[in-house]
């Protein structure tokens, strides 16, 4: 059952072999369900990659929904981080600024603090959501108060710049780019 689970990191990876997900996933379920105990968790982490590659296209094909059903079936079971790499992997493409804003939440609801930094990011300059700089402040406050030191001095600089907390936006992470994001999430390491 090992060497199942390992034909379908081949293939996921596309070590040796040519990438096909959908044989990497045949393997990994057949690993699985052979009861490998590794099972488990080698098919959460191949369903939360894989999620994000439907998303962008490195699958060879983008297929949201395919990647929605994948992050849904590696929360079950049991990875809180998902919907945050899915919702990195939405602002990568520089589409569907709405989708990443929901899946960043629901890994905020996860308790994913690098998800509470991005809701702060994107009610801030309106990405996916209305700004709403008040709410921007309250993320960027949790996101500092669980260890986010660089959210923390965000919030500083947005009370000094603007007290009344009304419109701001940030030049520098302008909408006019590709993404609103800054590099920090374009990160491909899991958090």
């Amino acid at each position: 059952t090992a060497a199942m689970l390992m034909t379908g990191l081949f293939y996921a990876q596309g070590t040796s072999v040519r990438k096909d997900l959908a044989a990497a996933e045949m393997w990994i379920r057949k690993g699985r369900e052979m009861g490998d105990p590794d099972g488990d968790a080698t098919l959460r982490v191949f369903l939360a990659v894989s999620c994000a590659e439907y998303v962008t296209g490195q699958a060879g094909v983008v297929d949201e929904e395919k990647a929605k059903a994948m992050a849904k079936e590696a929360e079950e079971l049991g990875d809180k981080d998902v919907y945050y790499r899915l919702g990195d992997a939405y602002t990568r493409t520089g589409k569907h600024q709405e989708e990443a804003y929901a899946c960043y939440e629901k890994a905020a609801k996860n308790g994913i603090i690098a998800a509470y930094s991005a809701m702060g990011l994107c009610l801030e300059a309106g990405i996916g959501v209305k700004s709403d700089i008040a709410k921007a402040v309250s993320w960027y406050k949790k996101a500092a108060e669980e260890g986010d030191a660089s959210k923390q001095n965000g919030r500083q600089r947005m009370r000094r710049e603007n007290p009344s907390a009304s419109s701001f936006f940030i030049s520098r992470y302008s909408v006019k780019k590709k993404s609103a994001f800054p590099a920090r999430f374009f990160s491909n390491k899991f958090h």
